[in-house]
C-alpha cells in the first residue's frame, strides 16, 4: 500500500447522517434493488416512497417507507438502517411504535426490515416485540426481520450486478479464499462497469467509501477509489453543503435571540413593538454574519488542510455584505483549489465595518 496517500475526507468530521444520506439515495435511485434482496423476489411492483414523518407526542423519522405491490396487494415495506444498537430506546420498540402508528395512517398491511452493517450490532435484536401481558385477547406482537449485512454470502449478490446493492456488497463476506482487500476491488470494479451514466457511478463509489469505512481502514478506501470520483459525487457535494444550511440555522436562531434582547432594550426607550423589529434585523444580520464567518473557516480547514488559511479569517471579517459571506460558503464547499476562494476576495478587501 502507498505511505504518502493523503485522505481527502475527515471521515468523523463528515456529517453524522452520512450514512443515512448515502443509504437513502441508493433506495430512491434504485427501488428495487435493495427490496429484491429484503423479499427474496423480483415479483413486486414499485409505486411510490411516503412521507416518512410520523407525528406523534414528538416527531418521529422513519429511515425508509416505501409503497408497493406485492401479489397484487398494496404493501408497505419499511426499513431501518442501525451501524449500531438501538440505544435507550431498544430496537423492537421503536419497530412496534413505528408499524402501528404506519398502520393508523394507511391500514397498509407492512413489511419491516432492520439492516445492520457491521459486527457486533444487531447479534442481539430478537427480531420481535411481545406485550407480555397474561390476558386472554389483549396479546400485541410485533415482527420483524433482522439482516445483518456482515453475516451474508457477498459473492452471488456482486453477480447480480444490481446498482442500489453496490454500495453495501463491501460489507458482506467475501468468497472463500478472497482476502477483504481484494473483496473491496472486486466491488469496486464492477460498480465501475456497470452500465450507468458517470454521475450515478460517482454517487455509488462514494456511497461505497461511505459505507466501507465502516470495515476498511481509510487508507485501503483511498488506495481502490480515487478522491476524485468522490469529490464529484452529488452526494460528497451535499454532505459539504450541510455545514452551511446547518450555520444559516444557526445564524437565524442566534439572531432571533439577539433581536429579542435589543428589541427589548429599544421598546423601553421607544415602544416595545419598534424595539422588537430593529433589535430583530439587527441580530439576524449580527448573527448571520458572525455565523457564516465561523462556518466558512470550518470548510476551509477542512477542505485544504494543507494550507494556512486562518490568514484569511481578517479578511473575511472585513465583509459586512452576509450574502457575500454565504457565496463564499457555496464556493469554499466546491472549489478545487484554495485560490478559487481567494480570487473571490479581491473586490471586497476594503468593505470594512
Amino acid at each position: 500500500m502507498e505511505n504518502d496517500i493523503q485522505n481527502p475526507f475527515d471521515w468523523d468530521n463528515l456529517p453524522a447522517n452520512r450514512y443515512d444520506v448515502a443509504a437513502k439515495h441508493s433506495a430512491r435511485a434504485f427501488p428495487n434493488d435493495m427490496l429484491r434482496l429484503l423479499l427474496g423476489t423480483s415479483d413486486f411492483e414499485f409505486i411510490e416512497h411516503l412521507d416518512i414523518e410520523l407525528p406523534a407526542m414528538d416527531v418521529r423519522r422513519m429511515d425508509s417507507l416505501t409503497k408497493i405491490s406485492l401479489v397484487g396487494e398494496p404493501t408497505l415495506i419499511h426499513r431501518e438502517y442501525q451501524m449500531y444498537d438501538s440505544y435507550p430506546i431498544p430496537i423492537e420498540r421503536r419497530i412496534a411504535g413505528y408499524r402501528g402508528r404506519c398502520y393508523e395512517d394507511t391500514e397498509l398491511p407492512i413489511r419491516s426490515y432492520v439492516i445492520y452493517f457491521q459486527r457486533p450490532a444487531g447479534r442481539r435484536d430478537p427480531g420481535s416485540y411481545y406485550q407480555n401481558v397474561h390476558v386472554p385477547g389483549q396479546r400485541f406482537i410485533s415482527e420483524y426481520e433482522v439482516i445483518r449485512l456482515y453475516e451474508l454470502d457477498g459473492g452471488p449478490i456482486l453477480e447480480t450486478q444490481l446498482p442500489g446493492l453496490m454500495p453495501f456488497v463491501p460489507l458482506m463476506q467475501p468468497p472463500a479464499g478472497v482476502s477483504s482487500v481484494t473483496w473491496l476491488r472486486q466491488c469496486v470494479a464492477t460498480t465501475r462497469q456497470l452500465p450507468l451514466d458517470t454521475a450515478s457511478i460517482d454517487n455509488l463509489l462514494m456511497s461505497t467509501g461511505i459505507f466501507g469505512n465502516l470495515a476498511y481502514a481509510p487508507e485501503t478506501i483511498y488506495s481502490i477509489i480515487s478522491e476524485e470520483d468522490m469529490r464529484n459525487s452529488s452526494i460528497f457535494q451535499r454532505l459539504m453543503q450541510q455545514p452551511l444550511e446547518e450555520a444559516r440555522h444557526e445564524a437565524l436562531q442566534q439572531g432571533k435571540e439577539i433581536g429579542r434582547e435589543e428589541g427589548r432594550e429599544k421598546g423601553r426607550e421607544e415602544g416595545r413593538e419598534e424595539g422588537i423589529e430593529l433589535g430583530m434585523t439587527r441580530g439576524r444580520e449580527q448573527g448571520a454574519r458572525g455565523t457564516a464567518i465561523d462556518a466558512l473557516m470550518n470548510v476551509l480547514d477542512a477542505r485544504f488542510q494543507d494550507r494556512d488559511v486562518q490568514v484569511l479569517k481578517p479578511l473575511f471579517e472585513g465583509i459586512t455584505d452576509v450574502q457575500h459571506l454565504n457565496q463564499l460558503l457555496r464556493t469554499a464547499a466546491q472549489a478545487a483549489t484554495l485560490d478559487e476562494v481567494t480570487r473571490m476576495l479581491v473586490p471586497h478587501r476594503n468593505n470594512g465595518p
